[in-house]
């Protein structure tokens, strides 16, 4: 018989256990605590990513739509917001390690669109560059206004400590979004992270118009 303490220990269901998971946003867990468990959960990771090598070429389809499409609209949400934070440890990862990310992840694209039943053009272009200042960012969310690019940067300075709620609530003005010190405060809260949440579009859908456009304006 497997005792509580051993499903914890085993966490079949996932590479973490709940109580990991509150542990590692609890503010009051202990530094040496959080590391810890942060090295045991990067051990399990490492093992998890070499077993995609097994996992996606044998799955059948109906296994990987169980997953991705799911019987609600909850878990659908759920999934979306998973499914891009695992996108964006993949491609930090082949940042570390200097992999050729535009290569990667063009071919991963077309690869799985073959898999399902598609073909699928790819051509990324992706042009990296420094992060900019608060003072710069400022500038750049009044030219821009507001975009999936501008957000993105507007929440990563809403969880830079260091940053003026001053220079965070005039930045929010330039996209005509009313931040209140209240907003600030609590996402300063979020500390114990070392990567805060970013935005993430769950309620999106493609129509059947949207794949025949696509495909009428991508003939060969």
């Amino acid at each position: 018989m497997t005792s509580d303490s051993d499903k914890e220990l085993h966490h079949p269901a996932g590479l973490i256990s709940d109580n990991e998971s509150e542990c590692l946003f609890d503010g009051e867990t202990s530094q040496k605590a959080r590391d810890e468990l942060r090295e045991q959960i990067s051990n399990r990771l490492g093992q998890t990513l070499r077993d995609f090598a097994v996992v996606y070429p044998t799955l059948r389809e109906c296994d990987i739509e169980s997953v991705f499409d799911p019987d609600s609209p909850r878990k659908v949400t759920e999934v979306r917001a998973a499914t891009q934070d695992a996108l964006a440890m993949f491609v930090y990862g082949m940042l570390t390690n200097g992999d050729m990310l535009e290569m990667r992840l063009q071919d991963a694209i077309q690869n799985a669109a073959i898999s399902y039943g598609e073909q699928i053009d790819v051509k990324l272009s992706l042009r990296r560059g420094p992060l900019p200042t608060i003072e710069q960012f400022i500038v750049q969310a009044d030219e821009e206004g507001i975009s999936e690019g501008t957000l993105t940067l507007l929440e990563y300075f809403l969880y830079e400590t260091d940053v003026s709620q001053e220079k965070l609530i005039e930045a929010a003005e330039c996209l005509s979004i009313d931040f209140s010190e209240e907003d600030i405060v609590s996402a300063n809260e979020m500390g114990p992270c070392v990567r805060k949440p970013q935005i993430a579009f769950t309620d999106v859908t493609i129509t059947d118009e949207e794949i025949e456009d696509s495909t009428e304006n991508n003939k060969w």
